[in-house]
């Protein structure tokens, strides 16, 4: 089991325990499975630890941590393939470059962005259009890209009769030229009665250190061939 999949079922395991006392009038005692799961938890959560510190001691050149990175955000939805509509997305947006920031590399503002970079050209690169990404990067002058993917499906749970919708955001850091310099990808799970932003957003929160960490370890090993 990964870490994220382990500190995921940590948490869905933390709030049964949270019920299951709120629904008891006497004391909750562990039982010897719910003190094993906890364990689990606290290791899972320290093989999350050192996983980042092994991540952010990779050597990183000067010249690319002083090269901007430009961060855009799509969504692939399933009824209408990939869409862009960049007001819907600031809090994603901080909460990505706000960690790179603190990891020492440098990102375009969305206002920058909206500024240089037509929004044909934007949905062509989130489209991989490697032309319209050579063209972006000229108006920009950015050397680096993010791109951040939301892809979502919504699908009726046949049980109960509730719509569920599956969540992944996916990382993909490219040049100018656009070579792949790094994929990251975090989330997968389901959620019921929950839009994609919101899941997203919840997503990123919960894994935003891990993801910048790899995306940061791709970059400086990466960024300069």
């Amino acid at each position: 089991m990964n870490t994220t999949k382990a500190l995921v079922m940590c948490l869905a395991f933390t709030i049964g325990l949270v019920f299951a006392a709120t629904d008891r009038s006497e004391a909750f005692s562990f039982s010897e499975k719910e003190e094993r799961e906890t364990q689990a938890c606290q290791r899972a959560a320290e093989e999350r630890k050192q996983e980042i510190r092994h991540l952010l001691s990779v050597p990183c050149d000067e010249k690319l941590k002083k090269r901007k990175i430009a961060l855009i955000i799509g969504e692939q939805v399933e009824e209408r393939g990939i869409i862009y509509e960049p007001g819907k997305y600031g809090p994603l947006f901080q909460e990505i470059s706000q960690r790179l920031k603190a990891l020492g590399l440098r990102t375009y503002t969305q206002e920058e962005i909206r500024a240089q970079i037509a929004r044909e050209e934007v949905n062509a690169f989130l489209n991989n259009d490697v032309n319209a990404a050579a063209s972006a990067a000229q108006r920009l002058g950015a050397r680096t890209f993010l791109k951040g993917m939301i892809r979502s499906k919504i699908r009726l749970n046949p049980v109960v009769r509730i719509e569920e919708v599956f969540v992944t955001m996916a990382f993909t850091l490219v040049d100018a030229s656009g070579r792949v310099l790094s994929n990251v990808t975090a989330g997968g799970d389901s959620f019921s009665g929950a839009d994609s932003m919101a899941v997203a957003l919840d997503i990123v929160r919960s894994e935003a250190d891990l993801v910048a960490a790899r995306l940061y370890s791709d970059y400086c090993k990466n960024g300069a061939k």
